[in-house]
């Protein structure tokens, strides 16, 4: 009995810690496509600009 208790709690625990992940490999795709996203628009605006001009730009174009 207290057997199947404990692998009760543990598959609780592993779907737990597997939305956990999922929800973070979520996050990361989220960011990942935003960071491409952003990285396309400020390509044309580099051009001879300094990184933190262009990362300010890149962030008011947002």
């Amino acid at each position: 009995m207290q057997k199947i208790a404990c692998n009760k709690l543990r598959t609780v625990q592993f779907i737990a810690w597997y939305t956990k992940s999922d929800k973070i490999r979520q996050n990361l795709l989220l960011f990942s496509k935003v960071l491409i996203l952003l990285h396309f628009e400020c390509v044309f605006i580099i051009g001879k600009t300094t990184f933190k001009s262009w990362h300010g730009i890149c962030f008011i174009n947002r």
